[in-house]
């Protein structure tokens, strides 16, 4: 069986990514305008980019976002992660300040 695998392409506007410092409290960030979907039936994929030296935690929508159990992301990686439906928040948090958050939006992995 085939399966094919799509490179993550940015969404095609000047918008396309948002960012935010990451501090020792829990914030909300506003994701990147998305369509629910790219008019394949494929859903929406948001591009997580950490800079800097904090390991970050972060979890879909207005929660409060916690150091013990929300999804950890080490500092200076990337990684791609498909959006809920009707998701256009996330919330952050680290142990203290160092890292920001970059968030594309696009489509693919």
């Amino acid at each position: 069986m085939q399966v094919n695998i799509n490179p993550f392409q940015p969404k095609l506007t000047a918008s396309t990514t948002t960012n935010a410092a990451v501090t020792g409290s829990s914030a909300q960030i506003t994701l990147p305008t998305m369509p629910n979907l790219d008019g394949t039936g494929n859903p929406v994929q948001f591009r997580f980019t950490n800079i800097g030296t904090q390991t970050i935690f972060w979890a879909w929508g207005t929660v409060t976002a916690s150091v013990s159990t929300s999804t950890p992301m080490l500092s200076n990686t990337c990684e791609v992660f498909t959006a809920p439906d009707g998701i256009t928040t996330i919330s952050v948090i680290a142990a203290t300040t160092g890292s920001t958050l970059y968030i594309t939006g696009g489509f693919g992995q």
